[in-house]
């Protein structure tokens, strides 16, 4: 908020209200300063700034009060005509009847709001939830307004039994899990059908609910109703009341409705009017379809956090990009085969069965539409395999944007709200699973055979008198080690495009098991018991990860890895990272010093003689860990250019690369000269544990890829990476103090 921004304060006198519009990208805030007030039935506490984006909303007072409002309002004003009185008798007496039928263990009261469009039912139906929930009840609400949706998406059917904690102030409500069936259209006249169809189908779930708890069936339940009340509307309106068995129907605004409903159902239920409040507002067709675009917004984004940068745009969520390939997604869409009844036999009704559930064709035209993701355990079999017209009864366990169909590779991608894992509801082996990890097996122990290359060549040079001795990099073994480990990380980068990066470091642990098979039948080192007590927990630890670990890997474009690098906990990581980076080569920088004025048999030295070695394997493999971050990235941008996608256009990719290049560059040379001077048995397994470890750790800030684990998994991933570390840390303690079967001896803690 601008420093400058406009400050008022509102003196509000008791049963009066301040009514604000806030429009575009306009912000306020508003504090309670003194007395009591509140937002649609929930209180405001005081001394506590609320922040409001495009809204239209009223604060009421009983009491009086004071209101600090900061920026600007479009409409603000205060009024002293409020129809709260005639609210707060309604909920008196609702609660009335809930007290009764908790005492009885009856059905509580069942309420349907319905008026025209922007006549206040959503508010009403707001405040009277809000005042059951203050008062401890646990009320049921039924959102069948498709238009714009208070729980889940536009188009959608939504009920949700509510509880005190789902009170807030800057939002309608909060920590809810509804059932939602996807309607799929802005206006219920669109497949009217349909609309009365899936309302059955709510209404048995919701008397479903209510059967399980005495508590919320006592509550009972407030409807929220389209605001078309004409024709369609009517009927619909009157479907509603008998599918949901309502005993009370409050008409907003509308004296034809209410003489129309009080005549069709007044003999059986109450009807009662209530009077439309002066502050709603009017909104324009373009308005209502800005506010439908920004609820979809909202499911994948979530709110628009406050940033200090006005140039950047930081939101709540982080949706996730995945691309899947036709044969992996059925798409289907529910069409009202409606047939004259001229047409019909004498005597037939032409009734829902005329709902025909059909497979859509995979097309650019499905771009930017909205589809609803179905759990394959609702949909049913028939003879013939799948039966779509159990799509109809099933609800949506949640939803997805279609952003792109190509047609040319038989591909389409889809904006997910979360990380995409093996529950997507494709029902195919996860191939890309077992791909990632074929690659990187392969591509770890060609790594590790240029290892012990490497290392062969280092033995080579300590045999030579010291005056003979040459640089490293003018070894050419040294150089054919140094290819197959650039042909081996190739494929270990590989292997991040198929499967998630915290369970390829982990997998790529089995470079131990290789690293012991070259050491010992080749270079004829020895092999003990403790090597393979080591080995053993390593391949449990890796078998346990490749089980429970995140099994999908998902698909991002440049915007979205470089929106991920500007998140605060990325920058937190970043600051850790560094820190870690400084101190392993300060005491790199101090452990070679004292080896040099001193000697390595020195007193002065010995302290660092058990940190020499340790600060060339962790410098090596945190710096490594970091270049498995920009190669993940890199992956990605390589597979949304080679489906079509450039993502090569900006300098930003180009620094990733250069990022990786300086990250294998530093680890390729701290390693080497840490297996120049030191054993390649204890250098191997600390590097490759503090390699694994970071890589997890950067896979799990930066690629979110622990935010969709479920309990399980969030139990077993963790074992098994503390097993496969604690492998490593066995294989480390290996004494090295002893001769080799070669004849000569390094310096070893």
């Amino acid at each position: 908020m601008n420093e400058e921004a406009q400050v008022d304060r509102i003196i509000l006198k008791p049963n009066c209200e301040y009514r604000f519009e806030v429009q575009g990208e306009d912000e306020v805030l508003i504090r309670l300063s003194s007395g009591t007030a509140e937002l649609f039935g929930v209180e405001l506490a005081k001394d506590r700034d609320y922040r409001f984006r495009k809204c239209q909303l009223a604060i009421f007072t009983w009491h009086g009060c004071e209101l600090v409002v900061t920026g600007k309002c479009a409409v603000s004003y205060t009024s002293d005509e409020t129809p709260m009185a005639s609210i707060v008798n309604i909920h008196t007496q609702l609660d009335q009847i809930r007290i009764k039928a908790m005492n009885t263990k009856t059905a509580g009261p069942r309420v349907l709001i319905t008026g025209p469009t922007d006549s206040g039912k959503s508010t009403v139906t707001q405040i009277l939830l809000n005042y059951a929930l203050r008062m401890g009840r646990k009320p049921t609400f039924v959102d069948l307004d498709v238009a714009h949706g208070l729980l889940s998406v536009p188009g959608t059917i939504t009920a949700t039994p509510l509880e005190t904690n789902c009170m807030s102030v800057e939002d309608d409500f909060i920590l809810t899990a509804p059932i939602a069936y996807y309607f799929g259209h802005a206006s219920l006249k669109d497949i009217p059908e349909l609309y009365k169809y899936q309302v059955t189908e709510l209404a048995k779930r919701v008397d479903q609910r209510l059967a399980n708890d005495a508590e919320v069936n006592a509550s009972g339940i407030i409807v929220n109703t389209s605001g078309l009340i004409d024709n369609e509307g009517y009927q619909a309106i009157l479907h509603c009341i008998q599918a949901l068995h309502i005993d009370l129907v409050i008409v907003l605004g509308q004296d034809r409705l209410y003489s129309e409903l009080n005549s069709a159902v007044g003999s059986t239920l109450t009807v009662i009017k209530l009077p439309r409040s002066d502050g709603v507002v009017q909104r324009s067709n373009q308005l209502r379809h800005q506010l439908r675009m920004d609820g979809f917004h909202t499911y994948f984004y979530g709110k628009k956090i406050p940033n200090a940068v006005p140039t950047q745009s930081l939101y709540e969520y982080s949706p996730h990009v995945v691309e899947l390939a036709f044969e992996d997604i059925n798409i289907f869409r529910v069409h009202d085969l409606k047939v004259s009844d001229v047409m019909l036999p004498v005597g037939q009704v032409d009734d829902v069965q005329r709902l025909r559930v059909l497979p859509v064709d995979k097309g650019p035209e499905l771009a930017h539409c909205i589809a609803a993701v179905i759990h394959q355990s609702n949909v049913k079999d028939d003879d013939l395999g799948m039966d779509p017209q159990s799509l109809l009864d099933a609800s949506a366990a949640g939803f997805v944007q279609i952003k792109a169909v190509n047609v040319q590779t038989n591909r389409i991608t889809l904006l997910v709200p979360c990380h995409a894992t093996s529950r997507m509801p494709t029902g195919l082996p996860n191939y890309d699973l077992a791909t990632g990890i074929c690659v990187c097996l392969i591509g770890t122990t060609l790594s590790n055979f240029g290892l012990n290359i490497q290392k062969f060549s280092f033995t080579i040079e300590q045999h030579l008198p010291e005056a003979d001795r040459r640089p490293y990099t003018s070894i050419w073994q040294w150089w054919v080690g140094l290819s197959c480990v650039i042909i081996g990380s190739i494929g270990d980068f590989a292997a991040l495009s198929f499967a998630a990066q915290s369970v390829i470091m982990p997998v790529g642990s089995f470079t131990l098991v290789a690293n012991i098979f070259f050491a010992h039948f080749w270079l004829k080192e020895r092999l003990t018991w403790n090597d393979l007590h080591g080995t053993i927990f390593i391949v449990c630890g890796a078998v346990i990860v490749c089980i429970f670990g995140a099994h999908e890997s998902t698909n991002y474009t440049l915007d979205e890895l470089v929106a991920l690098y500007r998140r605060w906990d990325m920058l937190f990581y970043a600051i850790f990272i560094f820190a870690v980076i400084l101190f392993f080569y300060l005491l790199n920088v101090r452990s070679q010093a004292m080896f040099d004025q001193h000697g390595g048999e020195s007193i002065e030295y010995s302290f660092y003689k058990k940190w020499h070695p340790l600060s060339y394997a962790a410098l090596s493999g945190v710096v490594g860990a970091q270049s498995v971050m920009f190669a993940k990235s890199t992956g990605e941008l390589i597979k949304q250019t080679l489906s079509g996608h450039n993502q090569f256009n900006h300098i930003l990719s180009f620094v990733l690369l250069i990022a990786l290049g300086i990250a294998i560059t530093t680890q390729t040379h701290v390693l080497a000269m840490g297996l120049k001077h030191f054993d390649a048995l204890y250098i191997v397994p600390v590097f490759t544990c503090f390699f694994i470890t970071f890589s997890i750790l950067g896979g799990a800030v930066y690629f979110e890829e622990f935010k969709s684990y479920s309990l399980t998994q969030g139990i077993c991933f963790p074992l098994g990476v503390i097993i496969t570390i604690y492998g490593i840390s066995v294989l480390a303690k290996r004494d090295m103090s002893q001769p080799s079967s070669k004849g000569y001896t390094v310096l070893a803690p």
